[in-house]
């Protein structure tokens, strides 16, 4: 059953995004158009995106912190470790790609040793210069880390800004508050204790199980920022650069992408995009802020129309 129709009115006036509470929906949670939505006044839901912010960058920057004093000290920080592991898949969004019911499917444990294992090694010295800050980030860095585990992460994080929101939207739906009870104690990360807690919160809940409400501006089919996005953006554009020469005639001539990417070096691989960033880095080019850039200002919000299409398909 979607939102819409146990409410009696149109989708298209709705804030929120239209989910089917029976299954879960194939759509993500995307951290990067939480952080555009964040910064500009029109969007719908900027008061929410700011309070999201802070909890996706306070999660960041402690799991930055304990790599960077692991690498010094030598002495395994197993408390931020454990940080990554618990951020089980979470339901209550009914977003995701779980196949037949919003159970979920994903376990936060295997991703999490892996986000750390890259991060303290392959990626470290990214960490160390600040160029990898985000955790809309760890989509291009982080090999299998895709929309669907940062949309997860996401989630448990600024868990409590979706009840927020979710509770607000309680206020303005009277069939909707109607849903409403205590929920069984739920994970969502806190900024004063810097840990993971459970909680119990007055959410909806349908067929006995609780749901949370998305602002659609939030929601994507594909990220924002992506390995290839980032990789054709990015790294190949700085290698045209490095690459272009003087032709006889005085006129620049530079490469095509694809005939670099012929290259053993400019092939879209993890270790290339590694030292590509790093060597623009030298040069005291950002790839990743240049790229990220490019991304905001092409970011459109999903369309009614696009948003509906996408929720009808599997």
């Amino acid at each position: 059953m979607k939102i819409s129709n146990y409410l009696g009115v149109s989708s298209k006036n709705l804030p929120f995004l239209d989910v089917d509470l029976a299954k879960d929906n194939f759509l993500f949670i995307d951290p990067r158009a939480i952080r555009i939505a964040s910064l500009h006044n029109n969007f719908n839901s900027n008061k929410y995106a700011k309070k999201a912010v802070v909890l996706m960058d306070s999660f960041f920057n402690i799991i930055t912190a304990a790599v960077l004093n692991q690498a010094s000290t030598g002495v395994a920080n197993l408390r931020e470790q454990d940080l990554l592991n618990q951020f089980k898949e979470p339901n209550e969004t009914r977003l995701g790609m779980s196949a037949k019911s919003p159970k979920g499917i994903g376990g936060g444990e295997t991703v999490g040793t892996n986000i750390w294992t890259v991060l303290s090694n392959d990626l470290l010295a990214l960490v160390r210069i600040g160029l990898l800050k985000r955790i809309e980030e760890l989509s291009v860095f982080v090999p299998k880390v895709g929309i669907d585990i940062t949309s997860d992460l996401t989630t448990r994080l600024i868990f409590k800004v979706l009840v927020e929101f979710t509770q607000d939207m309680m206020g303005n739906y009277k069939k909707l508050k109607s849903l409403g009870k205590i929920s069984d104690p739920l994970r969502a990360w806190d900024v004063k204790s810097s840990d993971w807690v459970e909680e119990r919160f007055y959410i909806p809940h349908y067929n006995g199980t609780p749901f949370l409400l998305v602002p659609r501006e939030w929601v994507r089919r594909h990220s924002v920022i992506s390995r290839e996005k980032y990789f054709q953006n990015g790294c190949l554009t700085y290698a045209q650069c490095k690459e272009s020469i003087m032709g006889n005639d005085g006129k620049l001539i530079v490469p095509k992408k694809k005939d670099l990417q012929e290259r053993p070096e400019y092939k879209c691989n993890q270790e290339n995009i590694i030292n590509i960033t790093l060597q623009a880095n030298d040069e005291e080019k950002n790839l990743v802020d240049y790229v990220l850039e490019i991304m905001d200002r092409k970011y459109e919000v999903l369309s009614f129309e696009e948003l509906s299409e996408y929720l009808e398909k599997r």
